[in-house]
């Protein structure tokens, strides 16, 4: 955890060196449908996530949180959800 008033560096990095190959988001009694999964992957594009991130989509209709995240063949802790990144729904 960070101190409060603490001083912090901040670095910008190429989206391409972040960027998630996979992401496994878990549900809890909550039925999707294929459109809806659609319209949630589309949502999701371009942004920031990490474990145990939780997600409201449709108006906090529907809740997940992320479960794994997975770039280059590893297990990470955050990265950028793109285009490419296949989403897999526990």
């Amino acid at each position: 955890m960070f101190k409060a008033f603490s001083d912090v560096v901040v670095q910008k990095v190429d989206p391409k060196l972040v960027e998630l190959d996979s992401i496994e988001l878990t549900f809890k009694d909550q039925y999707l449908g294929r459109s809806d999964m659609w319209r949630l992957k589309k949502s999701l594009v371009g942004s920031c996530v990490y474990i145990g991130k939780k997600l409201e989509f449709c108006s906090s209709a529907i809740r997940c949180q992320v479960h794994e995240l997975w770039t280059f063949g590893e297990k990470v802790t955050c990265g950028l959800i793109t285009d490419a990144t296949k989403v897999c729904m526990d």
